[in-house]
């Protein structure tokens, strides 16, 4: 016998046995008592603690809502020219290369780029006629190509990362041409290649009117 449950066999070894006309009304009336107890705990908790229970949210997450292009209420705020986004507030950022709203930019991260990446932009592929600045770049129609080099390209994708991730934390807006998957495959892609050197004009550029 197991010591454990020596004391609990003894102590019942000692009891008169059990009178049968006494117990069983005791026990209906224990049953009785244990089922209108239970009754009265459903009846008073079950439906409060069916209420407390929460249900997932079919609903994406503010952040990653407000980043996806295809829920955007505001469809290319900037327009289509440099014009018409300098009439509606807009600013030429070169990190995106793109016209975007102040809500679209964060001007930290976009300084930053700035300093590391001012990389030289060409009318040509051979690199042989510079644009003279930046805002003659902005003023560069849709469709039109400029030329720069890798180094842009590289940068361009590492800090697009970093503006992606800090919009995601504070829930704020992402122009659509970085939040979609394509460009985070394309610059995966880009990242990988290591045969190209970093100052090589090989990096085609558009200036974009994105959503955002």
């Amino acid at each position: 016998m197991d010591s454990k449950y020596a004391h609990l066999n003894s102590s019942e070894d000692t009891l008169p046995p059990p009178s049968r006309s006494r117990s069983t009304p005791l026990i209906l009336q224990t049953t009785t008592l244990l089922a209108s107890l239970t009754t009265i705990f459903l009846l008073l908790f079950l439906p409060h603690s069916q209420s407390t229970i929460p249900i997932p949210s079919p609903t994406i997450p503010l952040g990653m809502n407000r980043i996806n292009p295809s829920n955007t209420t505001h469809l290319q705020p900037c327009g289509t020219d440099a014009a018409s986004a300098r009439a509606a507030g807009c600013t030429f950022d070169l990190l995106t290369l793109a016209w975007l709203p102040p809500s679209c930019i964060d001007a930290t991260l976009s300084q930053e780029f700035l300093e590391v990446a001012s990389e030289p932009f060409y009318y040509d592929s051979d690199a042989t006629q510079l644009i003279p600045n930046y805002d003659a770049l902005s003023e560069r129609p849709v469709g039109e190509v400029s030329w720069t080099t890798r180094k842009y390209h590289i940068y361009h994708c590492a800090f697009g990362w970093r503006l992606m991730h800090k919009m995601l934390e504070r829930g704020g807006m992402l122009e659509s041409g970085l939040s979609g998957f394509h460009h985070t495959e394309h610059c995966t892609d880009t990242l990988i290649n290591t045969t190209v050197a970093m100052e090589r004009v090989v990096t085609r550029a558009e200036i974009s009117f994105p959503d955002c």
